[in-house]
């Protein structure tokens, strides 16, 4: 679910942030970095941000394709987000009878119909677009936890969720049979108070793990993931994100990502 990679070295820390805390001069720069009352956060999107990248964390993920990132230092913890999935086939309303439109390929194997969603996926589309997750600084203490949900994002773009979802939001892997409120949502509605107790209306927590400085996760991009209310142990948190693919043409809107950013503090 979530994978522990070695430390980043210092060095590329110091890079990185060089480069996001620059105050921007070209026209492009000024288009992907944005300051806002809760902090900054800079899109990675352009062919020479990408290789910015590329040139400093390759090594770090072998058999991955770099493809964009974002970075973002906040006073204030995150909303419930998640950053994004590769597309999905969107079904007929009659499926049964137009089963052999649901791959891409128009074969059958290896898909199915998912009611909650409305959609076919295949079978083992296990999502090959992957997070990394680096926290880059740390201010002012630390115990800052990310919880990573069961359930997935099954649009290719950013999304924060600020309200109960429902089987109309296409999330994967949400079910009206799980308890509204298991024992460990409730404990982590109170973890994570800064957000609605609602937005883990029958959700599932799948892993969770401590933010450590310097220390890269990785994980499916599509995963609704969250931090707990840390606001009264740090004062602030940086952190890029590294978007991954095996596929060989990547569906996830980068750019879209900076509307994500927009209105995912609480």
């Amino acid at each position: 679910m979530i994978k522990t990679l070695d430390p980043i070295p210092w060095n590329i820390r110091k890079e990185v942030q060089q480069d996001f805390l620059t105050t921007p001069v070209t026209d492009d720069d000024k288009l992907y970095t944005h300051d806002t009352e809760w902090g900054r956060h800079k899109i990675y999107k352009k062919e020479s941000k990408v290789k910015f990248l590329s040139d400093r964390f390759q090594e770090y993920v072998p058999g991955w394709r770099i493809v964009g990132g974002n970075i973002f230092s906040t006073f204030y913890p995150m909303a419930l987000a998640a950053d994004g999935s590769a597309k999905t086939i969107k079904a007929s309303e009659d499926h049964e009878k137009n089963k052999t439109s649901r791959n891409r390929d128009g074969s059958v194997e290896d898909a199915r119909f998912n009611p909650a969603i409305g959609m076919y996926i295949k079978k083992k589309q296990a999502d090959p677009n992957q997070t990394l997750y680096i926290p880059l600084l740390i201010t002012g203490g630390g115990n800052i936890n990310l919880h990573v949900m069961k359930q997935k994002n099954w649009r290719n773009v950013a999304r924060t969720f600020e309200k109960k979802i429902t089987t109309e939001d296409k999330v994967g892997g949400f079910s009206m049979d799980v308890a509204d409120y298991t024992a460990d949502t409730e404990k982590l509605a109170k973890e994570c108070n800064h957000i609605k107790k609602a937005c883990f209306y029958k959700l599932v927590k799948a892993a969770e793990v401590e933010l450590k400085e310097l220390t890269p996760l990785m994980f499916n991009s599509s995963y609704l993931h969250v931090t707990n209310n840390w606001s009264k142990t740090c004062t602030s948190l940086m952190v890029l994100k590294i978007f991954l693919t095996k596929a060989e043409s990547y569906d996830m809107q980068i750019h879209n990502s900076a509307d994500a950013f927009s209105a995912n503090v609480v």
